[in-house]
């Protein structure tokens, strides 16, 4: 018998079915986003004639979220490069710096037929790493994409 025929086992979960809340808006236009994921770097240590390898720092990799470019997305997302600092290199006024402002958090939530949510990340103190703004083409008239890189100093899973 296979699995999918068998009406014990809850249905698995879809890629399709997710939501993105950056900070209690919902990104709906949102086209996909990879999962938190992790790296622990380990020490080899010798010992006598073994090879022991321990456990070192965690390191959690970055998140991608790719979205549509809707109702001047692109504007909205180089205009945050000024809260956070950034400065133009124009004129004589150009000290300052990018700094990690409050915290903040973001959730990537996965949900089932109804809605529900099945699988939440939280990404604990998290900033926009790197903003791709999209490719522009004659030959297609596929939509514009915006490509998210995001750093976070931690995830939790609830």
């Amino acid at each position: 018998m296979t699995f999918w025929s068998d009406a014990n086992i809850p249905e698995p979960t879809r890629k399709y079915r997710f939501q993105i809340d950056f900070g209690g808006s919902i990104l709906w236009w949102a086209k996909s986003a990879s999962k938190p994921g992790f790296e622990i770097n380990t020490n080899k240590y010798t010992a006598i004639n073994h090879s022991i390898e321990f456990p070192g720092i965690l390191t959690w990799n970055d998140v991608t979220i790719t979205v549509v470019d809707v109702g001047k997305k692109t504007k909205g997302y180089y205009d945050d490069l000024a809260s956070i600092g950034y400065k133009a290199p124009i004129g004589p006024n150009v000290a300052g710096g990018i700094e990690k402002k409050e915290s903040k958090s973001l959730k990537i939530e996965q949900v089932d037929a109804e809605g529900v949510p099945v699988e939440t990340w939280v990404l604990h103190n998290y900033i926009i790493k790197s903003v791709n703004f999209g490719d522009l083409s004659y030959d297609d008239d596929g939509l514009v994409e915006l490509q998210l890189t995001i750093a976070y100093d931690w995830a939790e899973l609830k």
